[in-house]
Order: structure tokens, then C-alpha cells, then sequence
């Protein structure tokens, strides 16, 4: 059995080595005699990684990466968390093959990585991910990516102004659907002309599904509420997911309609949203427009079906 404080020590050691180029070698050395008699060490498994890439020696760090993607998933068997560790170590590992100059494997590698990762919390894996997407020409990729951290975080208008800047470098004159809707989407955090820009930009990807629930967002900022009701009711047409469900049952609420509660898309309770809503309205009867900038969408979190959301 491993022991931690040993590992800690060596730790230190390599620590001081790796500080000096000089003490690289000593320190690979040391790092793998270790592994030979605690091949599950994740810490001196990582450390020989971080040694190999210091050194220049990118290919053997990527082979490095095996054992210790698979020393991390055998940790903690039942352990969630595992796979949030499995994830950051794909994204490191991505860089480095990106360094390498193997872009599509760096791409798979990344998806894999943001996806393992799960948690919206720091978005620099999916910004890194996105831009990866959009520097190789994938422009519907980096807008998926985009879009759903947009989506999943409800990114902050820094974040948006960024997305939106890349977005609209690309100009007017394309058919990438996922880039209309990233910059449709992040749109929404700017109020001037935000109604009229995203109409124009609905004409070119109504086909989307996403793009009418980002309209009806954009509406019920502008205290349209009857349009925002068409609006979702087409997008609910197409599948809709749980958070539109939440939405589509609290508009009617402030339209003073009977609230409806639909199983058709995603899990969910009947009381359970019906409480939900009734809190959140709670904070907004007298207030539309409070509702349309922190609706319900932006209180809680739901799982959304795979078309997303707006």
C-alpha cells in the first residue's frame, strides 16, 4: 500500500529538482524508480508527466498519460469526482498534443475533457476548447461550444462581449448556424438595439429550434410577453427542454392563464416546478421585467434536453 507520506516527501524532492534544469534528469530518475514499486502513485505519476514535458519530450508525456488517467479512475471506484479529475487531466493532455501539432486529436481530446469536467463553474476549458474549434476553421463547433457555456453558466456579460467580438469577426456572409446562435445568444446581454439585432439574426437560422427560444428571451426582455408566448410555444413544438417547460408554465402565471406542466421533454415533477414557479413569482407579481432579466431559467438548474437552450 502507498504510502502518502513518502509520496509527499518525494514530492518535495522533485520539487526542488525540477527547479533547476540541471536536476531534471535526477528527478525523472528518481520519479520512476518510485513508479517501479508504486505504479498507482496518481502524485509521482503526475510529477513524471510534468518532468517529461519540462524536458521536451512531448511524445513520451503523452504515452505518460495512460497510466495515470487509469490510476485516477481506479482511486476512488465509487467516487464521482473521479471523473472531474479524469477530466482536467484530458485538458492538460490536450495541450500538449496541441503543442505537438495534432490539432484533430487535440480537438477529440478536449470535447472529451470538457465533457468529463461537467461543472460551468470556471469556463477557461470551454473558452480554450472553443477557441482551439474556431482557430482550425471549426466554426460550428466553437459555436456549440460557446453556446452552451453561454447556456449552462448564464455567462456573465464579459464572457458574452468576448464571444460576441469572435463571433462577428467572422461577418455576415456565412451559413454557420451554430455561429448565429452563439452570437445571437450572447447578444442578449446587450441592451442597445438588443430586439432589433436578434431579429435579424433570427432570419437567418429560424430553422433552429434554439433561435426562437433565444427570441423569446430577447422579447420578454422587452416586456413583449404575447410574442415571447408564440415564441416559446414553437421552440416547445420542436422538443423543448425542462427549463423552457419551467418558463412556458411561468409566463402563464404572469398572464394570469392556468399553469400547465408538461412530461414531454426531460424529468421533472408537477409540484415540484409548480413550487418553483410560485416562489419565483412570488419575487416578480408586480413586475414583468423583473421577471424577463432573472427568470426562473437563471434561478435554477436543469439538465436540458439535447437541443439546448437560450
Amino acid at each position: 500500500m502507498k504510502s502518502d507520506r513518502s509520496s509527499r516527501a518525494l514530492s518535495e524532492i522533485l520539487r526542488d529538482l525540477a527547479g533547476e534544469e540541471s536536476g531534471l534528469a535526477e528527478a525523472l530518475r528518481l520519479a520512476e524508480a518510485h513508479l517501479a514499486g508504486e505504479p498507482g502513485d496518481t502524485e509521482i505519476l503526475e510529477w513524471r508527466i510534468r518532468l517529461l514535458e519540462q524536458m521536451g519530450r512531448g511524445e513520451e508525456a503523452m504515452t505518460a498519460f495512460e497510466p495515470y488517467k487509469a490510476a485516477i479512475l481506479a482511486r476512488q471506484p465509487e467516487s464521482p469526482h473521479r471523473w472531474q479529475e479524469l477530466g482536467f487531466a484530458l485538458y492538460w493532455q490536450a495541450g500538449i498534443c496541441r503543442d505537438l501539432g495534432r490539432r484533430e486529436e487535440a480537438r477529440r481530446l478536449v470535447l472529451e475533457a470538457v465533457t468529463r469536467i461537467g461543472s460551468f463553474a470556471d469556463h477557461t476549458a470551454w473558452m480554450t476548447a472553443a477557441r482551439w474549434f474556431w482557430e482550425d476553421g471549426e466554426f460550428d463547433g466553437a459555436g456549440r461550444l460557446w453556446y452552451d457555456v453561454m447556456f449552462r453558466s448564464n455567462a456573465d456579460v464579459g464572457l458574452a462581449t468576448e464571444i460576441l467580438k469572435t463571433t462577428t469577426a467572422l461577418g455576415d456572409e456565412h451559413s454557420h448556424d451554430w455561429v448565429w446562435l452563439a452570437r445571437m445568444r450572447a447578444t442578449l446581454t446587450v441592451p442597445a438595439q438588443r430586439r432589433e439585432r436578434i431579429e435579424a439574426m433570427f432570419r437567418r437560422v429560424e430553422h433552429q429550434p434554439l433561435a426562437w427560444r433565444i427570441r423569446a428571451r430577447a422579447r420578454a426582455m422587452a416586456d413583449d410577453l404575447d410574442g415571447a408566448s408564440v415564441d416559446l410555444d414553437r421552440y416547445l413544438e420542436f422538443g423543448g427542454d425542462p427549463r423552457a417547460q419551467l418558463w412556458r408554465a411561468q409566463l402563464n402565471h404572469l398572464m394570469g392563464e392556468p399553469m400547465v406542466w408538461s412530461r414531454s421533454c426531460g424529468s421533472g415533477h408537477p409540484r415540484r416546478a409548480r413550487a418553483i414557479i410560485m416562489r419565483q413569482a412570488a419575487t416578480s407579481r408586480n413586475s414583468s421585467r423583473s421577471y424577463s432579466k432573472r427568470g426562473i431559467c437563471r434561478r435554477r438548474r436543469f439538465r436540458p434536453c439535447p437541443s439546448g437552450g437560450g
